[in-house]
């Protein structure tokens, strides 16, 4: 399995393992100083993720600290990465610890704050980076949650990007199936996925054996000036060039990017799709439509299909899915 698979398949399983790493401290120690050990330990196993992650990059960050007793709450005050993102009470929630079981984890992933630092404060750069900061993430939420049952750990996720100008929306369920599953309990699924996620070549095999199944994925974007601000860009962008600003040279330009999307058709197969999409981005930039996105879910519901990891891309597998795009 591709590299590249692996960390897009570890990076909620990430949060999740992350978390439940917490949380087996939570439930099995019974120690005064029990959100002590947490903290410490969220903060040691985020050293090592962020480092996995960014490689080279420099980055510093406040370790957790962790509170409540039946409704918990791990944060760090604060993560820089190369002193231009700085990310702000990024931690998680947990209600009712007493709720939980070996088979059954709820959780809600926050990033309360992102402050982006543009290098750049050129007075002639100045607007240019007023205006685009408007674009930025401002927070993250996600409500995460895992099943297992058997052999299989079905996961669903429901996340939101605020921006200035816009609310970004991803929904996604899909399952994981693999022997080993059945003589673990979730908690111990989640570390297994995100420890394997981190190597290279010792979790090829692993990743190989199990199989996947996508029940279903919507991800989608609405405007809240996002169209307008792209507009403004256009206008500051003509004038640097000496060119005058229109409406009909800014669809143009539009057009010709959102043009771009029927290259995704494949063998012709998604032709029609592509083109609606294309259809749907150029009329969401040119503030014609409030929202845009697409959905993909199997066009049999009563029928869960997995399949190896390389098999995922296949065409035979991908017929068995509808496309539907989103426009409003």
């Amino acid at each position: 399995m591709s590299k590249k698979v692996t960390i897009v398949i570890g990076s909620i399983l990430g949060l999740g393992a992350i978390v439940a790493i917490g949380l087996a401290l939570f439930i099995s120690i019974k120690t005064k100083d029990v959100k002590t050990h947490v903290a410490q330990t969220l903060t040691e196993e985020v050293r090592l993720f962020l480092s996995d992650w960014l490689g080279t990059k420099e980055f510093r960050f406040e370790p957790f600290e962790c509170s409540g007793f039946l409704n918990i709450s791990c944060y760090s005050p604060k993560i820089v990465i190369e002193d231009r993102f700085t990310l702000k009470n990024v931690g998680f929630d947990v209600k009712d610890l007493s709720s939980l079981s070996d088979t059954h984890l709820k959780l809600l992933f926050q990033v309360k704050d992102v402050k982006i630092e543009m290098q750049d404060q050129s007075e002639q750069n100045k607007k240019m980076i007023e205006l685009s900061s408007s674009f930025m993430p401002q927070n993250l939420q996600c409500n995460l949650e895992f099943d297992k049952n058997e052999d299989k750990v079905s996961e669903g996720a429901d996340c939101k990007l605020q921006t200035k100008n816009a609310t970004y929306q991803l929904q996604l369920h899909n399952s994981l199936l693999h022997p080993t599953f059945k003589e673990q309990n979730i908690q111990q699924i989640l570390l297994a996925l995100y420890s394997s996620t981190l190597q290279d070549k010792s979790s090829e095999g692993f990743f190989e054996d199990m199989k996947y199944a996508f029940d279903y994925v919507k991800f989608n974007v609405t405007d809240n000036g996002f169209s307008k601000d792209l507009y403004k860009l256009y206008e500051l962008k003509s004038q640097e060039d000496g060119i005058s600003p229109s409406e009909g040279q800014f669809e143009l330009s539009v057009k010709s990017m959102t043009d771009f999307v029927n290259l995704a058709a494949v063998n012709g197969t998604l032709e029609d799709e592509m083109g609606k999409l294309s259809h749907a981005l150029f009329s969401f930039a040119t503030g014609k439509s409030k929202e845009v996105g697409l959905s993909i879910a199997p066009k049999d519901q009563n029928n869960q299909s997995f399949v190896l990891s390389h098999e995922l891309l296949d065409g035979e597998y991908l017929q068995n899915f509808a496309l539907e795009i989103i426009s409003k």
